[in-house]
C-alpha cells in the first residue's frame, strides 16, 4: 500500500517494487497453518542439568565451556562439584 503512494518514504522502494510479484506469491508458499493440532507447550526452564557429566564432556570437547557457563548462570543453575 505504501508503495502506491509516491510521497511515502519506503526504504529499498525500487527493489521491493521489482520483487512485488514474487513477494505476493511468497505469502501463499509460507502461509502458516492454523489447523494443525499441537500438543500443549511447556515453556518452563529446567531447574537442573539432566546429565551434568555429559554436559561437561561436550562443553570441553567442543570448547564451549564459557558460553555454557553463561547460559547456566542466566538460568540460575549450578553444576554439581
Amino acid at each position: 500500500e505504501a508503495l502506491d503512494q509516491p510521497d511515502a518514504v519506503v526504504p529499498f522502494r525500487a527493489k521491493i517494487v521489482e520483487a512485488r510479484e514474487y513477494l505476493g506469491r511468497a505469502v501463499e508458499v509460507v502461509r502458516v497453518r492454523e489447523d494443525v493440532p499441537l500438543p500443549p507447550l511447556t515453556t518452563s526452564l529446567p531447574a537442573a542439568v539432566a546429565d551434568p557429566d555429559r554436559l561437561t564432556f561436550l562443553s570441553e570437547r567442543w570448547g564451549i565451556g564459557r558460553p555454557v557457563q553463561r547460559l547456566l548462570d542466566a538460568m540460575g543453575i549450578s553444576l554439581p562439584s
